[in-house]
């Protein structure tokens, strides 16, 4: 059984439809209570295609050691940042 979960969307069972929706705000605290928990168990990964808003160190979570050799990769693939959203890969500082 697989969980998904995400504070913009409610919880489900995939790949049944929506099992439950609560307010935003119950699932927020729901869904930093869960990733609270699996930090307190040496979790701290997470997966990238659900971009959390609310994460501290994104680049840290999300491309853990190898942020900086993707800030080099988007210099030498996208120079003019064209392809870009809040946590996408940032062109290094020069």
């Amino acid at each position: 059984m697989v969980m998904n979960i995400r504070p913009d969307r409610g919880w489900r069972v995939t790949p049944k439809k929506p099992v439950h929706r609560g307010t935003a705000a119950g699932l927020a605290a729901g869904h930093a209570a869960v990733r609270q928990a699996l930090e307190a168990a040496g979790i701290r990964r997470h997966y990238r295609n659900y971009p959390d808003p609310r994460l501290a160190d994104w680049q840290g979570a999300y491309f853990p050691g190898v942020y900086e050799r993707l800030q080099k990769l988007k210099a030498v693939l996208d120079p003019e940042d064209r392809f870009r959203h809040p946590q996408s890969v940032r062109l290094p500082k020069i």
